[in-house]
């Protein structure tokens, strides 16, 4: 499998002449799951203090950030393949537009499970989705599936991913993308 899910939406930013103000790079590797789990909270408000030194133009910038990596962080570890596998995340700060990205590795049915929410996501009515997967949610409370839609609902996020299989492993490299635009949200 091999699969773009509105990669071309994700063009950082609207405006090719913006040079990036902060960039931040990195790999996440613990001995287990629940380690690396316990410290995504931790690494996204590192992160967003780090990339947004200055919150005078907008205090909830850096909040905002915090939970957008938070929730592509937490996902990329939860869904690894392995305990052990590494987890990539990159954010590149624009002034107004921000992209951040996380990568993992996973299985093919993880990987098939992670398209059909992102389709959801992309292609539904966002209010009408939210509804219906709390009220699913009542069933199984294991699997929220809320994360997507909350970043598209209250911060204006685009949202892709992409999928390619990783011919040494087997297993699929899922890279999933979310660009928060400041000049592009209505005042």
């Amino acid at each position: 499998m091999s699969l773009d899910i509105a990669w071309e939406h994700l063009d950082s930013p609207t405006e090719p002449d913006r040079e990036v103000v902060h960039y931040v790079d990195l790999r996440l590797m613990s001995p287990d799951n629940e380690t690396r789990w316990k410290r995504c909270l931790l690494t996204s408000d590192y992160l967003a203090h780090f990339l947004t030194p200055n919150t005078e133009r907008d205090p909830m910038e850096r909040e905002e950030l915090s939970i957008v990596i938070d929730e592509l962080l937490a996902n990329a570890v939860k869904f690894s393949v392995a305990p052990n596998e590494s987890v990539s995340m990159a954010v590149q700060h624009f002034g107004d537009a921000i992209r951040v990205e996380a990568s993992n590795l996973c299985d093919e049915r993880r990987a098939k499970e992670l398209v059909e929410i992102l389709r959801r996501t992309i292609e539904q009515n966002l209010e009408e989705l939210f509804v219906q997967q709390v009220e699913n949610n009542a069933d199984d409370v294991d699997r929220s599936q809320l994360g997507f839609i909350t970043l598209r609902l209250n911060f204006g996020a685009r949202l892709g991913a992409r999928i390619r299989e990783d011919a040494e492993t087997g297993h699929y490299r899922v890279t999933v993308a979310v660009v928060l635009d400041r000049s592009e949200r209505s005042e």
